[in-house]
């Protein structure tokens, strides 16, 4: 549907399409790196909040329409699945609170990029790299990851195991029943 080859590598990103997640930023960065690395694929993933004509339009100035892919919002299974085949996740945000994607795409073994506005730098640097909101920094980051498939594969696989040990539905629930439970005793 979207000629992605097996071969490619795919780098993804996930979330609305606004000005503060850095899109534009991260299409400039892969362009300084898409003919230094292996074959491979921009996926752009969610709805376009006021951007995506800006972001097609800086796509064809960058030369990089064989190379980037907007899908639209993807829900449910769909979303999953394109989770589980991409290779990098990147989020290059100007600023976050605490972004579920990135929690959604280590789960699915995906190996992280994100800058340190993106608020949860302490648990993404055990899987993945935290960058400054830079063009080169960006690029530098995902060529590493990219040419290094024991690391991205490492650092994918660290990632799964963190979110199932600490993010996991069952352990949420448990904090707050814990946390119910608590509140409870306390007002005894």
């Amino acid at each position: 549907m979207y000629n992605i080859k097996k071969s490619d590598l795919i780098l993804m990103y996930l979330g609305r399409l606004n000005q503060i997640k850095g899109i534009d930023l991260l299409l400039q960065s892969y362009a300084d790196i898409v003919n230094e690395t292996k074959p491979s694929m921009l996926v752009i993933i969610g709805g376009d909040d006021g951007i995506l004509l800006k972001l097609r339009e800086q796509t064809v100035d960058l030369n990089l329409q064989q190379n980037v892919i907007f899908t639209g919002p993807l829900y449910g299974f769909d979303k999953i699945h394109a989770l589980y085949d991409a290779d990098v996740f990147v989020l290059p945000s100007r600023y976050e609170m605490f972004p579920i994607s990135i929690l959604e795409a280590a789960a699915c073994g995906n190996a992280v990029i994100s800058t340190k506005y993106c608020g949860i730098e302490e648990i993404v640097k055990n899987f993945g790299l935290i960058v400054e909101f830079d063009r080169k920094n960006l690029a530098d980051s995902m060529l590493s990851l990219m040419n290094d498939d024991e690391f991205r594969i490492s650092l994918g696989n660290v990632g799964i195991q963190i979110v199932r040990e600490k993010y996991g539905w069952d352990i949420i629930v448990n904090q707050y029943e814990k946390m119910y439970h608590d509140v409870i005793q306390s007002n005894k």
